[in-house]
């Protein structure tokens, strides 16, 4: 399940642009970026005005050149007018206008934290935040390592409580990959889930997970 989002960005911020969406990717986030995906043939300005029509997530990336630029206010009044979830990214610039009111998340080093902490913003929408839980869910689930493993597992426990689906969808994805349940932290994090929620998950599923944790001791 992925979600359709926008970043309204200056050219001259292209490789700030292209790396936040590489880490909202992560989340299952697939953000649109006017420089990168646009083919040199496509009438842009449609294809632009179809893009923000299609995503739900705007990005504003403030800085002193997105100040400068017209296209980028026109492109933040569009989404507002069109009532998109409004995520202003500041690098050292204030929100203003009518997006001032929207709460900034300052853009800090390392970008992966800035982007998580995005990510645990939107958990909470109204709009958007079940659909955010399971992004964020199904990047853990999907760990290649038992470093990625270990890194996030922490950063999912703050997003408890769960629900039952929620939950069922963790520990089913963590039976199926190695670097959970074999993983020290990770499997630990998960452990501790399934305890402080026992009643909303199959005692089969817990079991099988004890018994792939007890292997890989």
């Amino acid at each position: 399940m992925s979600i359709a989002a926008f970043l309204s960005h200056s050219h001259e911020d292209r490789k700030l642009a292209s790396a936040l969406k590489i880490e909202f990717s992560r989340y299952g986030i697939d953000t649109f970026i006017a420089h990168e995906d646009l083919a040199p043939s496509v009438e842009w300005e449609k294809h632009i005005l179809r893009m923000l029509k299609k995503c739900k997530l705007f990005f504003a990336l403030i800085t002193e050149s997105f100040v400068k630029s017209d296209w980028t206010d026109q492109e933040t009044g569009f989404a507002l007018a069109h009532a998109k979830v409004i995520v202003p990214l500041s690098m050292g610039i204030t929100p203003y206008g009518f997006i001032g009111r929207f709460q900034a998340q300052k853009i800090r080093e390392p970008l992966s934290e800035t982007c998580w902490n995005v990510v645990r913003t939107l958990t909470e929408h109204s709009k958007i935040g079940h659909a955010v839980r399971l992004g964020a869910i199904d990047r853990f689930l999907e760990s290649h390592n038992f470093d990625s493993a270990n890194i996030f597992a922490p950063y999912l426990a703050k997003l408890k409580p769960f629900s039952e689906d929620e939950l069922t969808r963790i520990v089913k994805g963590s039976i199926e990959n190695s670097q959970i349940y074999g993983g020290f932290t990770a499997r630990d994090v998960v452990r501790k889930l399934i305890r402080e929620q026992a009643d909303l998950v199959d005692t089969k599923l817990t079991k099988r997970f004890e018994e792939l944790v007890e292997d890989n001791r």
